[in-house]
């Protein structure tokens, strides 16, 4: 948690925010309750969230110098969050699509072979791994589905008539029971759920005087979330853009699954660098 503010204040200084914007942006990410709740939980999201900040710093720094190795040190630490949560996986192509843009065309292969070999070599461990155990390649996991399973239960209400079910043995019964309701689901609610509350079913604010934390949220990360691509067209930089665009992209790859505010947490430094 730790060196995660200290990448995000990193950030916030790359991205040529005044100082009081900066010192507002790390500590409006230190009080974040979200974070505050999982510091003492055996779960994936602190270590996540480090790499993740690491690895979009180091992009930054590869899109604004040009240099090589920052590049090299983007892909081999996207790989380290890979090992983490494959959630990491499609900011690979996000990277890439970044440095073509804002390097000169000569420069673009080379940034482009470099963070494919660095992500690939770093994951090259695993799946050796997987191949040595299960005799053949596995790129990530063959995991079972049961989060697009719950994603399609509209707003996971009767929970247990999933159990034992196929994701499209869901979907048959839920969508024909009401297709109005179940695309709102998919769509509206989905985002309610994931980005309108700080943690998992209200577990960090369940009494009243706790709820102002909620007041944070909504008028720091969610009004971020909807103002960064306007604020990144404003500025015109690749960089502020890519930050922007972060949000976006978790919201949008977790659509096909649940919409858990724990899953929407990587994105909310992001989004309070935005605000």
């Amino acid at each position: 948690s730790i060196a995660t503010l200290a990448l995000v204040a990193l950030m916030s200084h790359r991205l040529k925010l005044r100082p009081l914007a900066a010192i507002l942006v790390v500590a409006f990410t230190a009080m974040y309750p979200g974070f505050m709740y999982s510091l003492d939980r055996m779960l994936t999201e602190q270590l996540y969230l480090a790499l993740f900040v690491g690895f979009a710093y180091a992009t930054v720094c590869a899109m604004e110098s040009g240099k090589l190795w920052q590049t090299a040190v983007a892909g081999v630490v996207l790989a380290l969050a890979t090992h983490v949560r494959a959630q990491a996986v499609p900011f690979l192509l996000v990277a890439a699509v970044f440095l073509f843009i804002s390097r000169p065309r000569q420069e673009v292969k080379q940034h482009l072979m470099i963070l494919a070999g660095a992500f690939a070599i770093a994951m090259a461990p695993w799946w050796i791994r997987n191949a040595a155990t299960f005799g053949r390649f596995i790129f990530l996991s063959e995991a079972g589905d049961g989060a697009a399973v719950w994603g399609a239960t509209p707003y996971f209400h009767d929970m247990m008539s999933t159990s034992n079910k196929t994701l499209a043995e869901v979907v048959r019964i839920n969508m024909p029971a009401n297709e109005g309701v179940y695309y709102r689901w998919r769509i509206f609610g989905y985002l309610q759920f994931m980005w309108g509350d700080v943690w998992d079913e209200w577990l960090t604010h369940p009494q009243r005087p706790l709820h102002w934390p909620l007041l944070l949220h909504y008028l720091v990360v969610v009004v971020g979330v909807l103002g960064a691509p306007v604020i990144a067209l404003i500025r015109r930089s690749p960089s502020a853009l890519f930050i922007a665009c972060v949000p976006l992209v978790v919201t949008v790859c977790n659509l096909p699954f649940h919409g858990l505010p724990r899953y929407a947490l990587p994105a909310v430094p992001f989004a309070i660098i935005a605000f």
